[in-house]
């Protein structure tokens, strides 16, 4: 027993200082970059080139005064920095550095980080309500707010990944990319994550809890010295988190870039360093190049974009073509909101204007005929055509034509009410909606789905 115990506790520690070296050095090397983007001098007296100021800085809050405000609950005061810094360190034990080097190599690590993940919002709520600031106070209730609505997101994100993969093991998510990693096939599920672990660590440009125009410096204003220094350790350890699940998800882990000599020689823990360190870099990138978002439109960001895709990603992998595809189809059919070549404010009725009696009805003919066309196209390619909508009893003997019918109804449906509900559009705004959205997205999909029927070999034949 004592054997185990100390073979544990020289685990636990063969992580924790490597991380808090590496939280160290973070900070300097932040300091660092951003001194050279804004043209200014960073760190550069104590040590070489300024390297030990990360020790001075943590060797002045050490031997600082703890001051505790005399109307808060001490013991939760006290508590939450602690929690956090202890939460982000533990989460650390499902990581794998290499493919024999993972302190808990467990089947659930993905829900393991997940729970952790949740837990932490716990340390903030604690600092803000137990300082008996207002300022603290509302900058906690940010913070969950902001932590939750990003959790969600990234949720399904993983899910997805997943769902690919097969498993909830790191190393087997990993061990998965041999042949090509993640984020060729899962691209946009990329591009959202990294924005959304920003958000999910309290990171510019949606360090919004720590809004100091607003907040002062948010939930922790109250906190001095060592109290602190853990919350400080705790988000940056974060973001070394995040940046290593980021490139276990989807750079292929501890795997090389390329399976050559002599990139194949190198350790997988140098492979998982120098990706991580990418990850780090993205962090102090942002915080030097983008200014503030506003609550809201983080919050919109959330719920109202990167939730509604990774749902859809999730559930139907053409959904987002399913809605560009409809709403051209509407531009297609010179219809409205689109119906601009009839705008009667300029144009009086358009090309059509000088015709009339039966000329005039051919034309009214062809365009509501073209607009039943692409509703039954749309119902070939998106909605199953004849097929019902659930196989089972009672559905199963109503006669395909019907269904095909009734799938072109909806599409009818769809044209109608977008003309009696939507303004319309201005002709700039037409264009810039199909070469500069739906045109790139359009290829880039097209490439991305490319790229995952080729890696997962699922070309049809």
């Amino acid at each position: 027993m004592i054997y185990s115990i100390t073979i544990s506790l020289l685990k636990i520690l063969s992580i924790t200082i490597p991380l808090l070296l590496a939280v160290a050095f973070f900070t300097v090397a932040e300091r660092k970059i951003m001194g050279a983007i804004q043209r200014r001098r960073g760190p550069n007296v104590i040590g070489f080139i300024g390297l030990l100021q990360a020790l001075a800085d943590g060797l002045k809050l050490f031997v600082k005064e703890t001051t505790l405000p005399s109307n808060s609950n001490i013991g939760v005061f006290l508590l939450a920095p602690v929690l956090s810094f202890l939460l982000s360190v533990v989460s650390w034990a499902v990581i794998p550095f290499s493919h024999t080097v993972v302190f808990a190599d467990i089947n659930l690590g993905i829900l393991y980080l997940f729970a952790l993940s949740s837990l932490n919002v716990y340390g903030i709520v604690l600092a803000g309500w137990s300082s008996n600031s207002k300022y603290a106070f509302l900058g906690a209730l940010r913070s969950a707010a902001q932590m939750i609505s990003y959790e969600i997101s990234i949720g399904f994100i993983i899910l997805s990944v997943a769902v690919c993969v097969g498993s909830l093991n790191l190393s087997r998510i990993i061990l998965a990319q041999q042949e090509v990693w993640l984020i060729v096939p899962l691209f946009p599920l990329f591009v959202m994550f990294y924005i959304s672990m920003l958000a999910e660590t309290n990171r510019h440009p949606f360090d919004l809890p720590e809004a100091e125009a607003e907040l002062v410096s948010g939930y922790n204003v109250e906190y001095s010295a060592m109290t602190f220094a853990l919350f400080f350790l705790g988000e940056y350890s974060n973001m070394l988190l995040m940046s290593a699940l980021s490139e276990i998800i989807f750079l292929g882990g501890w795997l090389p870039i390329i399976d050559i000599f002599p990139l194949s020689i190198v350790p997988g823990s140098l492979w998982f360093s120098f990706k991580v360190t990418l990850g780090a870099v993205f962090f102090i990138l942002t915080r030097a190049t983008l200014p503030r978002y506003r609550y809201d439109q983080l919050m919109y960001l959330g719920w109202k974009c990167f939730l509604p895709f990774a749902i859809g990603y999730l559930i139907v992998p053409l959904f987002p073509l399913f809605v560009m595809f409809y709403i051209s189809m509407l531009a297609e059919t010179n219809r409205h909101p689109f119906d601009l070549p009839e705008a009667e404010a300029e144009l009086v009725s358009g090309y059509n204007v000088e015709y009339s009696a039966m000329t005039f009805a051919l034309f009214f003919l062809g365009e509501y005929s073209n607009m039943l066309l692409m509703s039954a196209l749309s119902a070939i390619i998106f909605l199953g055509g004849w097929l019902p909508i659930i196989d089972i009893f009672p559905l199963s003997i109503v006669p395909g034509s019907l269904w095909f019918s009734f799938k072109v109804a909806l599409g009818a449906v769809f044209f109608i009410l977008t003309r009696a509900t939507l303004p319309r559009y201005r002709y700039d705004q037409l264009m810039y909606l199909g070469w500069k959205c739906f045109l790139p997205f359009a290829i880039g999909y097209l490439m991305f789905t490319i790229g995952i029927l080729v890696s997962f070999n699922w070309l049809p034949y």
